[in-house]
């Protein structure tokens, strides 16, 4: 979405299309997750920090050529993937 646009406006936009979220921002988990925002079907948070582009877009391809579990937060690192259900009653 447009730079500077509101987090929960963008969390909001993803619930309403049902979509997955893909971002580098761990303020839309602390939004779900400390706040009690409602989510959207999943977050992919990278971790990657400034990896080259390709390598980033590969990663998140290899985790959507299979279904992701639902509601959950994908904290996407260097070493792995962990797979974080969001808090009972957010769905």
């Amino acid at each position: 979405m447009a730079p500077g646009s509101d987090d929960a406006d963008i969390l909001a936009t993803a619930r309403r299309l049902d979509a997955i979220l893909v971002t580098y921002d761990r303020d839309f988990g602390e939004l779900v997750f400390a706040r009690g925002a409602p989510p959207p079907r999943n977050i992919l948070y990278s971790r990657l920090g400034r990896a080259e582009p390709e390598f980033v877009a590969e990663r998140i391809i290899s985790l959507l050529e299979n279904p992701l579990p639902a509601h959950h937060m994908v904290t996407i690192r260097r070493d792995g993937v962990r797979f974080t259900a969001f808090p009972d009653g957010a769905q």
